[in-house]
């Protein structure tokens, strides 16, 4: 599968709360896929932490 391909894939099964994190393939193979989860002022809290 190509990048399009896995973020069509991932737009059609994650919930649209997962979808609103805007994760973007970067590694994809039979057993695994890594994500990238960008940077967004809203995911912070007190603190500036992002958990997860």
């Amino acid at each position: 599968m190509d990048d399009k391909e896995i973020t069509e894939l991932l737009d059609r099964i994650l919930a649209p709360w997962v979808r609103a994190l805007t994760l973007t393939p970067v590694k994809v193979d039979e057993e695994s896929a890594t994500l990238r989860l960008p940077f967004s002022g809203g995911l912070r809290h007190a603190g500036g932490v992002i958990c997860g």
